[in-house]
């Protein structure tokens, strides 16, 4: 799924470290009439996601992925893909949180000590300099004028553009119940603004959510190498396990489509 300003690209580093036999398919919102994401409706921009899937695969398992912003979205495109009937073998969420959270009264006494131990883990290891790099970027640009900023510079501000409006769009959102399972692939540390319990809130709406927790990194560092490797190593091995479920409709699929991917389970 894309990220909040419409594209894909950033996939790219990371598509490398998959299997080269893996089919991978790239959704993108709706475009304006300049090319840019138009993020109007949140039900129909869901609904053009969808659409896009069972385009490409009518039949058969389905297998999300989405990080940051494109979590979101991939999270509320497997709510409509189920209500359309279709299986979700899985559903991968990279280092997002559950929007319109709240921390249960009972809770916030309990969550003292981690949210301190994550603030020194947060301190140590987060993109500090990527976070100051790209404000003093943003203050260069508020005080240089439209007509003197170059392409590159007039694009970066239409993306912000697009990332102000989908943040509009998810005002109010509320998410919908998933019966899961989620698998949650998310950074050691979080802001500490936005810190939340180990599964940043997504037991609120599925009753089944596993978490991986990679060590030191952001919610920034986590696609980018040394991360990204450990990252599609623990899809790649997820989905051989899926696949090598016998008394799977994921295995019968993959066989059918993919005659490398046994149906029987391999011998260690």
């Amino acid at each position: 799924f894309p990220s909040a300003t419409g594209n894909t690209l950033f996939w790219q580093r990371f598509v490398k470290h998959l299997d080269p036999s893996q089919s991978l398919l790239g959704v993108t919102p709706p475009r304006d009439a300049h090319g840019l994401p138009d993020y109007r409706s949140l039900g129909q921009l869901i609904e053009h996601f969808a659409d896009q899937v069972i385009s490409r695969q009518p039949d058969g398992p389905l297998h999300l992925l989405g990080y940051s912003a494109g979590a979101q979205f991939a999270y509320e495109t497997a709510v409509e893909l189920k209500l359309r009937g279709r299986d979700i073998a899985f559903l991968g969420l990279i280092d997002t949180g559950l929007l319109g959270w709240r921390r249960p009264p009972q809770q916030r006494w309990r969550m003292l000590p981690a949210y301190y131990v994550n603030w020194w883990t947060w301190a140590r290891y987060n993109s500090h300099r990527s976070h100051l790099r790209t404000w003093h970027r943003r203050w260069l640009l508020s005080r240089t004028p439209s007509s003197a900023q170059g392409d590159g510079s007039r694009h970066e501000v239409r993306l912000q553009r697009v990332a102000d409006a989908l943040k509009a769009l998810f005002q109010g959102y509320a998410a919908r119940h998933f019966e899961g399972p989620i698998t949650l692939l998310r950074a050691q540390c979080q802001r500490p603004r936005h810190f939340r319990p180990p599964d940043l809130g997504w037991s609120q709406v599925c009753p089944r959510v596993e978490v991986q927790i990679f060590p030191r990194g952001d919610h920034e560092y986590i696609v980018l190498e040394p991360h990204e490797a450990a990252l599609a190593q623990s899809l790649r091995e997820r989905l051989v396990r899926l696949a090598e479920r016998p008394d799977s409709r994921h295995a019968r699929h993959a066989t059918a489509m993919n005659p490398r991917i046994p149906s029987e389970p391999r011998n260690p």
